[in-house]
């Protein structure tokens, strides 16, 4: 066992060396970036302790230098947090491909196939260390966005909710392991290694597209009528408002509610009435995160599963 193991790294040894080590570049550089927002807020409070503040209505910010420090931070956030997004689709493919694919397309699948006891022995032999550190690799990635996540100030309190859905916790390696079977299941049914690669893309789109429209016809399900006071804040997937009529309880859509009180709501909401916020609320988010998991587990067992299969009746 041990040296199939060795012989599984041996065959992607540069494949795995630049795309692990980017992830590892990536991740470290997301922690740095969290911990960097911490420190400027922690400057940024004791400069608002400290510094006196404008006069009323005036929309200066007494600490501008960590403000522009914020804003500069969240913008390089944005890009690492696309990497992350990647990770899985990148990984998943360019992993998973040629584990199938070279052997074929370089014709030495037949003596491969002829050396080991079983073709599915072999397949597993070959796979399952190569996608084990693809999962621990887009579990790492997943572990520094939920961080990154977390770190800017406006989501202290109430947490980042449904923001950043893409790049954070275990959900990235689930993708990971779904692309990576994707790309299992093309390179064994192509058997060359780009047009797999191409192919395994846009099945990944499709099955990423299709995720994200499920789970938001669920979310759309799953939403509760909050109210909301003024000035408070509330995490959540927003799904439209509407206005509660206090005395009764009442609540009226958007449409309603400007039919009935008129050019009152151009001052906000009169007395008597509350905003409501029809969305899921971010206590949410960990079933989701399952519901996510679930349906990505599922593609990435049958893919894998349909691999087997295919391996075990292919003709080189």
């Amino acid at each position: 066992m041990r040296r199939a193991i060795r012989l599984a790294f041996a065959m992607q040894r540069l494949e795995l060396r630049l795309l692990l080590g980017a992830v590892l570049l990536m991740a470290v550089a997301a922690l740095g970036i969290a911990w960097q927002m911490r420190v400027v807020r922690d400057e940024q409070l004791a400069c608002i302790r400290t510094t006196p503040q404008p006069m009323e209505g005036s929309a200066v910010s007494p600490c501008t230098a960590q403000d522009d420090a914020l804003n500069s931070l969240d913008r390089i956030s944005a890009f690492i947090k696309v990497g992350i997004m990647g990770t899985p689709i990148v990984l998943g493919l360019f992993l998973g491909v040629p584990l199938v694919a070279r052997e074929v397309e370089s014709r030495t699948a037949p003596l491969a196939w002829t050396l080991s006891r079983s073709r599915r022995r072999w397949l597993w032999q070959r796979g399952l260390p190569v996608l084990g550190a693809l999962t621990l690799a887009c579990i790492a990635a997943g572990v520094a966005g939920d961080v990154l996540a977390h770190a800017p100030p406006w989501a202290e309190g109430t947490g980042p909710g449904f923001e950043d859905w893409f790049v954070r916790g275990p959900q990235v390696a689930v993708r990971g392991a779904a692309v990576a079977a994707i790309g299992l299941l093309t390179g064994a049914v192509v058997g060359r290694q780009l047009p797999a690669v191409l192919m395994g893309f846009v099945a990944t789109i499709a099955l990423f597209a299709s995720a994200t429209m499920v789970l938001d016809a669920w979310m759309a399900d799953a939403v509760e009528p909050v109210a909301v006071q003024e000035g408070q804040i509330v995490g959540g997937k927003i799904y439209g408002s509407g206005i509660r009529e206090d005395a009764t309880g009442e609540i009226l859509s958007d449409e309603a509610a400007y039919q009935k009180l008129g050019n009152a709501l151009d001052f906000g909401i009169p007395t008597g009435y509350t905003q409501v916020y029809y969305l899921v609320p971010s206590r949410r988010y960990g079933d989701f995160v399952l519901y996510e998991g679930a349906l990505f587990g599922i593609v990435a067992l049958a893919g894998m599963g349909a691999t087997t299969w295919i391996v075990t009746r292919r003709s080189p």
